[in-house]
């Protein structure tokens, strides 16, 4: 799942090419509202659709975070989800 955060015309391939791969999703926000409102919709989102969710693990797409250390995150949660 990911929320384009009103990021602008620069970025829609990039969310384009996302919005491909299988099982992703995409939410859009029509102008910027910022990382917290990005996160609220997204959250928003996965208790509407996955209300059996153990829980969120979120990432910002600068480049902060490595991808495989994002899904380590994602295992761990699917291993002990009250940890």
């Amino acid at each position: 799942m990911v929320v384009d955060d009103g990021s602008g015309e620069e970025y829609a391939a990039a969310f384009e090419q996302a919005g491909a791969l299988p099982s992703v999703t995409i939410l859009h926000h029509a102008s910027n509202l910022g990382k917290g409102a990005g996160l609220k919709t997204g959250i928003k989102y996965i208790l509407a659709q996955y209300s059996q969710t153990a829980g969120v693990v979120t990432a910002d797409a600068d480049g902060q975070h490595h991808p495989a250390d994002v899904w380590k995150l994602c295992q761990r949660l699917a291993k002990s989800p009250t940890c």
